[in-house]
């Protein structure tokens, strides 16, 4: 509950220009990670497309995709109930190897599929969760951290990981705050 209104006072104090994530003096690392903590996030219904890529052409996918949102949401079509939604699953560190991406925004119980999306859900699992707050490029050094955090605590990472965006400005703003959410192995 007190991690829901924490995220929930970052949600609406960044947009209006209350906080300005910026690094400390003497940090060099461009961005900020909170120390990673286990969590079971309740399960979600999920309007997404899916699509078999790989990092090296996610890119061409993520903007077809993203763009046929933005389309339903200004139409009417689609009203989400919170941000973006990222889900990986398969996905290792080759950056050519294919992996399921699947892209959505999570939705009210009963929204039905249109316009090419599928709903399902976002199923409850028990996680390795941290908030980042930075560039996009930060990212993968940002997970990089997190899988040590997690193979020192001495728990073993699923086969998915999830990026909720909770604000976000463009890929080079510091001030992007993306929850991460990485399946653990039971």
């Amino acid at each position: 509950m007190r991690r829901s209104i924490v995220l929930i006072v970052i949600a609406i104090l960044l947009p209006a220009g209350f906080l300005q994530a910026q690094a400390l003096p003497g940090d060099k690392g461009g961005y900020t990670l909170s120390p990673a903590r286990t969590a079971q996030l309740k399960a979600t219904d999920y309007v997404y497309a899916s699509a078999e890529t790989s990092y090296a052409d996610m890119g061409n996918v993520l903007s077809a995709v993203l763009m046929q949102f933005s389309d339903a949401i200004k139409s009417g079509q689609l009203q989400p109930s919170g941000g973006p939604v990222f889900e990986y699953v398969g996905a290792g560190e080759d950056r050519n190897k294919t992996f399921t991406l699947r892209v959505g925004y999570p939705v009210a119980a009963g929204t039905k599929a249109f316009g090419g999306f599928q709903v399902g859900k976002l199923e409850s699992k028990k996680s390795a969760v941290a908030v980042f707050i930075g560039r996009r490029e930060s990212l993968n050094a940002a997970y990089q951290k997190l899988y040590t955090q997690i193979g020192a605590a001495g728990l073993t990472p699923g086969d998915v990981r999830r990026e909720h965006y909770l604000y976000y400005e463009d890929e080079a703003s510091s001030n992007n705050v993306t929850m991460i959410e990485i399946e653990l192995k039971q």
